[in-house]
């Protein structure tokens, strides 16, 4: 797994970018690395850029990886009710159940988190 980390400052939203197969020990890093981000910015918006991932996690493993975030956003002094998230997929991307389970299980918990397939569609989202 591959991630990178830019920060639009025009629109005020960090971009995410994650390729390759993603599993939980891959992504606490980059939880962690975009804490970095939002500390820096002050941004807590986030676009994730899931386009050419391959999610190979179980579904416990992202409760354990929404835990995992939502606690770190605390300990950064932010809350997870605030944050907004876009999960960007490719049309026909594998395991995109995961990641519409995942779009649920945040919102059940009041949490902002919306899948798209669209990037200017996503970050209108973002950015409202």
């Amino acid at each position: 797994m591959h991630s990178t980390i830019s920060y639009n400052s025009d629109l005020n939203y960090l971009l995410v970018t994650i390729e390759g197969k993603i599993d939980s020990s891959g992504m606490r890093p980059t939880i962690l690395n975009t804490g970095e981000y939002i500390q820096k910015y002050k941004c807590n918006r986030i676009l994730g850029d899931y386009r050419a991932a391959d999610l190979a996690v179980q579904i416990m493993e992202l409760v354990d990886l929404y835990n995992f975030w939502t606690t770190h956003l605390r300990e950064l002094g932010f809350s997870h009710y605030d944050a907004k998230r876009v999960i960007l997929l490719a049309p026909g991307q594998k395991f995109v159940e995961k990641y519409r389970f995942f779009e649920d299980f945040t919102a059940n918990r009041n949490s902002q988190v919306r899948l798209f397939y669209d990037f200017n569609e996503a970050v209108k989202w973002l950015c409202e």
